[in-house]
């Protein structure tokens, strides 16, 4: 028969930003082992800091806001600070996120915080790892429409209650963009 192509996807889970990786392909059949070439990337940066550190006296950490970017990107680049998408622990908190953090985003913005369902429908876990110990949820969210995965502060500007938070599928909307909030203890 002649030479065949196979197009091969990876899915990389876990990666860093900043350090070089390395790979090769190694192929394998009866007839013997044909290796590639070395091969390298970098996981560059897809959420720039917007603004930041605000230090919260409440609990003495401090908090970046991110440029508009989708929830996994934005959570890389809060790892990549030190900390996490921000863990909400109780009302003073969301309200303090609410009024420092929305007015140097964008008219229509929500905000992204560290609480997802993504591993298991139903069961919202915060990014830190830490317990979820408060929610403010729209009346009728979480809702999961459409697979929706991942919590956003909603814009001021919607329909009270202000401040509340609305489950979405994790992406960034030019019209109604989401930025991402940090928390570093």
């Amino acid at each position: 028969a002649g030479p065949s192509a196979w197009i091969v996807t990876l899915v990389l889970d876990g990666l860093t930003i900043g350090p070089t990786y390395h790979y090769r392909l190694v192929a394998s059949n009866a007839f013997g082992t044909v290796y590639g070439a070395d091969q390298t990337f970098n996981v560059s940066l897809q959420a720039a800091v917007r603004a930041g550190p605000f230090i919260n006296a409440a609990n003495g950490h401090a908090y970046y806001l991110l440029n508009p970017s989708t929830w996994t990107a934005s959570e890389a680049e809060a790892r990549w600070l030190g900390g996490h998408l921000v863990t909400i622990n109780d009302a003073a908190e969301n309200e303090w996120v609410l009024n420092t953090l929305f007015p140097l985003g964008a008219p229509d913005a929500s905000l992204w915080i560290g609480v997802d369902d993504a591993a298991n429908e139903g069961q919202f876990v915060c990014a830190s790892g830490e317990p979820v110990t408060f929610t403010y949820w729209y009346p009728g969210e979480p809702n999961n429409l459409g697979g929706e995965d991942y919590a956003a502060i909603r814009n001021p500007s919607q329909a009270p209650p202000t401040g509340s938070w609305n489950d979405t599928d994790g992406l960034n909307r030019a019209l109604a963009q989401t930025f991402g909030v940090v928390e570093v203890p």
